[in-house]
């Protein structure tokens, strides 16, 4: 056994605390423990392929941990020499592990196999020269330090090198996904391993340059960056399919330093003040994991409930919807004299019935698109379209409702083109039920619609404003009228066929356009006014 010159052995005569930092457990312990704890916990319950990456990353930082501790605290200088080089063996798989992890995780598919041979066989060789005296020659007594070889001056370029293809790969993922959604999860996932390598690169190699090794303790806030965003995307987005992670990570992490104050709180007195916050943090995090999961079981029991409920009210909505069409089909028959010539009497009961069917129908069109826009199910086919000819020919198709009613219509609609960005089929759906429901809701008097370009906060933007001289809209009922089934006071005096789905599916609809909508109105018996504002294509 070599001991260096000027260390005396506190323990098995090759282990010193002599001159090590007070903060060395404090620092590296909890995030080896939580990185261990989330790497197994993601592979637990996604075992692809960037999760098995992921576990084997949060190990062999982990390892690299308990190496450098021991590197502290050893003294026998063959031990330390050998620790040292299998540190700097498991460092190089960190360098690694980030970039497999990163490529498999957002393209979702491993590596091609020629790429991956090219990076095993660089990993094997870096691996082998850590190991040879081309890395290390020998332990200075004096100094206690390892005197460096040849391949440690390459170590650097090595760094340099994965964390450009780091790069490379990670802007790839970004600005190559189509999807929104995934294309954050790509940011958040790269930032987190550049932040984590770039972090761990700088420590190690700064504090071989300078030999203060106290720098290496600033490697692990990298780890704690990449662990923070692989939280917030199984949170946000529910990525690797957990569910408890939120909860369990903050126990875990608060149960782990608490714990790591042991190491440095000498004082018995605090230990025993530690030792009753650990007990009572332990204690109150499994009651918060335990409450945390009945509340997401009681949630996944209402999903499904919720799912059960909606495929019964589409197999309903399709089963009365083919009742009411072969009623219909009935209906029409009569009053065009397909089955023969019918009274008058007759003919006006077969249209009330039409009729009857007819609001039935558009009821049952009013829930199931409702429930698809909830669920968001609803497509959107996205195109440039003449929103004025789109209100033109809507206006148009009330034209013989109106004169029924006794109604005056004002159309303020320019002939001139006006373009947006939109479904057709949706935006036609849009003006029909407002224009609809203030036909509805206006027993005399008049229905205005008018059509405008504007500049609003630097932008253009096209005005729908649909004015009635109706019943009008109280306080309450301005609260309720965008809801889901939202009914107002006195709506069903005037519409008993209202359900309540019909402006709420409109606000769907606009929001999606990236649209606004809203509406005005003076008080009961003042009329109403509907606006839709959505931004016009260049």
């Amino acid at each position: 056994m070599i001991i260096c010159n000027y260390i005396t052995p506190d323990f098995f005569g090759i282990v010193s605390f002599t001159g090590i930092p007070k903060l060395l457990f404090y620092a590296y312990i909890p995030i080896m423990i939580v990185s261990s704890f989330l790497g197994f916990l993601i592979y637990k319950h996604d075992k692809k392929e960037y999760a098995s990456f992921l576990l084997i990353l949060s190990l062999s930082f982990s390892f690299w941990i308990i190496l450098d501790i021991l590197s502290w605290i050893i003294i026998d200088a063959s031990l330390n020499l050998m620790v040292w080089m299998i540190a700097l063996m498991a460092e190089i798989f960190i360098y690694i592990l980030p970039i497999y992890f990163l490529y498999s995780f957002c393209f979702k598919k491993s590596i091609k196999k020629i790429y991956k041979t090219v990076l095993l066989l660089i990993t094997g060789f870096f691996v082998v020269l850590s190991q040879s005296i081309y890395n290390y020659k020998h332990f200075d007594l004096d100094i206690c330090e390892g005197v460096h070889g040849y391949f440690w001056d390459i170590i650097p370029l090595v760094k340099v090198i994965c964390l450009m293809i780091l790069v490379a790969v990670g802007l790839s993922a970004i600005f190559m996904e189509k999807n929104k959604i995934r294309r954050k999860m790509n940011s958040f996932v790269f930032i987190g391993s550049f932040v984590f390598l770039t972090i761990f690169s700088f420590s190690t190699s700064f504090s071989d340059i300078t030999n203060i090794f106290e720098f290496n303790l600033i490697g692990p806030l990298g780890m704690v960056v990449f662990l923070s965003l692989l939280t917030f995307l199984i949170v946000r987005f529910k990525a690797f399919d957990i569910k408890l992670i939120g909860s369990q990570a903050l126990v875990w992490a608060l149960i782990v330093l608490v714990g790591s104050e042991f190491f440095f709180v000498e004082n018995l007195v605090n230990q025993i003040l530690v030792g009753v916050t650990l007990i009572i943090s332990s204690v109150s995090g499994l009651l918060i994991v335990r409450s945390v999961k009945r509340e997401i079981t009681l949630r996944e029991h209402l999903e499904i409930a919720n799912r059960n409920q909606e495929s019964l009210i589409h197999f309903v909505s399709h089963q009365l919807k083919g009742f009411f069409t072969k009623s219909k089909m009935i209906f029409s028959g009569i009053v065009e004299d397909d089955f023969g010539s019918a009274s008058k009497e007759l003919k006006d009961a077969a249209k009330e019935g039409l009729l009857s069917d007819d609001n039935a129908v558009a009821m049952i069109q009013d829930i199931l698109g409702a429930s698809n826009l909830k669920k968001g199910t609803t497509t959107y086919n996205m195109k440039e379209v003449d929103f004025a000819d789109v209100v033109r020919k809507t206006c148009e198709g009330f034209k013989k409702e109106i004169e029924d009613r006794g109604l005056g219509f004002i159309n303020n609609i320019p002939n001139t083109p006006i373009k947006v960005l939109a479904d057709l089929t949706q935006i036609t759906q849009v003006v029909k039920n407002l224009i609809d429901n203030s036909l509805k809701y206006t027993p005399k008097g008049s229905v205005e619609v008018s059509l405008s370009s504007e500049k609003k906060d630097g932008k253009d933007k096209v005005l729908l404003v649909i004015k009635d001289t109706g019943i009008g809209l109280s306080e309450s009922d301005k609260n309720k009228l965008f809801t889901e089934g939202g009914k107002g006071d006195e709506s069903l005096k005037v519409n008993v066929n209202s359900t309540g789905y019909g402006l709420y599916i409109v606000k769907k609809i606009v929001e999606n356009h990236g649209g606004k909508i809203w509406a005005e109105s003076d008080g009961r018996g003042m009329g109403s006014r509907f606006y839709v504002e959505l931004g016009l294509t260049k």
